[in-house]
Formats: C-alpha cells, structure tokens, sequence
C-alpha cells in the first residue's frame, strides 16, 4: 500500500526555472522489499495543464530517479537498508507507480478525464466501459482512420475526422495547433493543423518530436504568419490500462517526458513566434481505467476543425476488402476476405479507409520478416499538403510462422498475439485472422510497384465523402 501527498502540491506554476523546481513524496510501501521510506523527488516542466481553479497557469510535474547518494541521505541510513541497498528496477518501478497515481488524481487531468467519459454518456454500472460513438462513412464527414503504428496530419480541406480505436495498452496521441496573433488587427480566422496517432509501444520519441514540428513549421515556414503570435499546440493522450504488466504506464511516461523536452525547448527558443503546448487531456493507464483492469477509453475520435475530442469505435466494413490481388482468401469458413480488382475502382463508402488490413497486416510483416524489420517508426498516412492517403511499401509473403498461428485455435491465438488479452474485443482474433491469410495468401511483390527496381507506395484519392481510388 501506498501513502501519497495530496497530488495537487505538486502543481507547479511557474515551470521549469523556477526556484522551488523539485518536490518530494514521500511512501510507504508494505509489498516491496526496501526497509524504508522512499522518496520521490519532482521536477517541473514547460508542458500547461488545463486552466486550473484559480484561473492561472499550471504546469506538468514529472518524477525524476535520484542518485544513489541522495536515496540514502534522504531515506533512513545504508547501513539500517544494506540487506536490500539500492535497486535501480525497484526505484524504476516506484517512479512508474508516482506518475500513474499522479496522472489519476491532479485535479486539471482528472477533471478533463472525466469530461471526457462523461461525453461518451453514462454507463450502466461503474466498471461498464462508456458509450464510444460508433463512427460510420456516413455521419461524421470525411473520416481518416488511424490504425496502430500510423500517423496521420490534415487540415480541415482534407477532413473533418481524424479516429483511431482497438487500443487497450496502446495510446492514442492527438495534436492540434491553431496561430494566435498578438494584434487586435488580425483575422479572426486562423490556420489549424491536426494529427493523430497510434502508438503501441516505447521507443517512438523521434517520430512525436517530428509530429510536432511539424505544426510549428506548418504555422512558420508556410506564409501563415503575417504578424508576431503565438503557436497554441493542444495536446490529448488517451490509452492504456492499470495492466498488470505494468505496460501502459511506461508508454505513458515516454510520451509525456518526449512532450515535456520539446515545451521546455521551444520555451526557450529565439524567434519572433512563441510556442505554447498544453496537455488537455490525458487519460491514461489507470486514469483509464474502469477499476476492474479493463480501459475505460479505446478509440477516440477529433474534430479536426474545431480541435475537440470524443470516445470513438470506427464502424467496420461489411466484407473487408483490398484491392490489392484479383483472388478470394480464407482461412476458416467463416472469414473471407473479398479483394477487389485494383484498376481504378471507386471503393464503398468506408469508414477503415482504404486497405485497413494489408496496413494492419505491417506490424506482423515485421515481426516475421526480416525484411520488414527496421528502426521504429510511424507511418505517414497523410500530410498536411495532400489530399491523398498513402501506404508506404513494405516486404511480406508466405511465411510458416504465420501458417501456425492460423491453426492455432481462437483462445490460444489471442494469448499469443495480444499484449492484453483478457481485455482486447471481440473482433480481435478475426482481425488477425484477416491479417495473417492475406499475408500468406500473396507477397509484397504483387502488391506494390517496382519503378526503376524501387517499390512505390500505394496512393488513394478521396472519392466523395468517403470513398476511395487507387491511383498507384
């Protein structure tokens, strides 16, 4: 068990620079094996949480690991701890466990939390999971889906929704920034730019510190900055779970120590144009949790526009599709997986997008081909300068490992394939199913083209709302 100070003294209001810039904790703790207090030292970051009660500027607090000698000087003397000493993965763990309780309870982040779940309309019991609006092709405009390892930026001339879903340990990260002049002679209007993405695992920093300059370059180097102002960036993280594995929270932890170094950096960067990064929303780990280890949040959807978030759950197709191989896959009775011709069919209105299973099928192409292996990344979908979406090439094929998985039965296939099974939904297993049979059913080679021996991504063009065209 532990004992924590109220969460709220460790809201720093003046960021990093200031003179009080490190905050103890102090706990208790019955089930791990030190003999005495640990404590917990704080920093501030340049990350604003939402307006808090008094109406001032707030700002992020993260814990930090403490040498060795401030751990014995601080806690009770080595010689009373020398059976246990000091234990970096014990430290580690008890930093994880800081931030989550820290995240559930400061007041700006649990309000905006429960906003959040309150949006989504009120479930039937406590730990029932709140209503996710049901995005279809057909009532939330012109939708970009997300799936996991992808990102995606737009302006509202490409989209009016940006969602992604099925994330149980994984985070969904939204961005949205808007140019805010410093005269009372400027438009009204501003650009805005949104993206969002579906992060699945630690190791991603560099592609989220690209996600974000990407806003600010958009706002600075486009000609969309006629006097001097501020660039607002809106930031919502949404996903994980009170696991047991402890995995949500450690993705937790680096997407917000990513996003703190980058508001501290351009708090103090030189140039005429401020940059201003605010955490809106983070619902994460066991502030996403519906008190039963299951998450309360698993898709979300924004508004590009307008920059708000909602519960989302993206309405699948009918007949999954592709339209990459003229032939019929399956690999039980009941799944069949119908492939279009690819020469320049329109495709249903589809709120997947288009080639939602050969872009899921990547993430298994990487994991059995080592071909497809390479440094972490996320995907680009779309860009802030296209109306199309893309899908960059990648190596599969046939491959026995995904053979075996295929015989596997449904229970055993989800213990194997999933982070979290006890928790993932119902369609999980089918998903994988559809993924593996197209992977073994054709091969990189006769998907994408070969121009000048190089593998060209697929292209698509958006056909009214939310239908497709392949152009390459």
């Amino acid at each position: 068990m532990m004992e924590m100070l109220d969460s709220d003294q460790l809201l720093s209001t003046s960021g990093i620079g200031s003179t009080t810039n490190r905050q103890v904790t102090t706990y208790h703790n019955e089930d791990m094996p030190l003999a005495c207090e640990y404590v917990c030292e704080w920093s501030p970051t340049n990350l604003l949480l939402p307006s808090h009660d008094d109406g001032g500027d707030v700002y992020l607090c993260l814990p930090i690991n403490m040498s060795e000698a401030t751990y014995f000087k601080l806690c009770q003397s080595k010689e009373e701890t020398k059976d246990d000493g000091y234990c970096d993965d014990m430290i580690n763990k008890l930093r994880l466990a800081s931030l989550d309780r820290y995240i559930s309870t400061i007041a700006p982040l649990a309000k905006s939390t429960q906003r959040l779940v309150a949006c989504g309309g009120h479930p039937q019991s406590a730990s029932a999971v709140p209503n996710h609006k049901l995005v279809t092709s057909s009532n939330s405009g012109r939708v970009i889906n997300v799936l996991q390892g992808e990102i995606a930026h737009c302006t509202p001339a490409h989209a009016d929704t940006l969602v992604s879903d099925d994330a149980t340990t994984c985070h969904i990260l939204c961005i949205h920034s808007c140019y805010h002049t410093n005269s009372s002679e400027a438009p009204t209007e501003t650009a805005v730019l949104a993206t969002l993405t579906h992060v699945d695992a630690v190791g991603y920093k560099s592609c989220i510190r690209s996600a974000v300059n990407e806003h600010v370059d958009y706002h600075t180097l486009s000609g969309k900055r006629p006097i001097q102002g501020t660039i607002k960036i809106s930031l919502h993280v949404v996903g994980g779970f009170n696991d047991k594995e402890g995995s949500s929270i450690v993705i937790t932890e680096d997407i917000l120590l990513t996003l703190a170094e980058l508001s501290n950096e351009y708090r103090h960067a030189r140039g005429q144009t401020d940059v201003s990064m605010t955490l809106e929303t983070c619902a994460v780990s066991s502030a996403n949790d519906d008190g039963a280890g299951s998450p309360l949040a698993r898709g979300i959807g924004m508004d590009v526009s307008a920059g708000s978030i909602f519960l989302a759950e993206v309405e699948e197709d009918a007949v999954p599709s592709t339209g990459c191989i003229n032939s019929t896959i399956s690999s039980r009775d009941y799944l069949n997986v119908k492939l279009l011709p690819s020469a320049q069919k329109v495709s249903a209105p589809t709120a997947e997008g288009p080639e939602a299973t050969l872009r899921s099928m990547r993430l298994w192409a990487s994991a059995f081909h080592v071909e497809s292996a390479s440094a972490k990344q996320l995907h680009v979908i779309h860009r802030s300068d296209s109306d199309c979406l893309w899908v960059t090439p990648f190596f599969f094929g046939c491959h026995p490992a995904a053979a075996g998985l295929l015989q596997a039965g449904d229970k055993e296939l989800i213990q194997i394939t999933s982070t979290s099974p006890a928790v993932e939904k119902p369609n999980f297993v089918r998903k994988v199913r559809q993924s593996l049979s197209l992977m073994n059913s054709s091969s990189s080679m006769r998907v994408f083209t070969k121009v000048r021996g190089a593998r060209q991504p697929m292209k698509f063009r958006r056909v009214g709302t939310n239908s497709w065209v392949r152009l390459q």
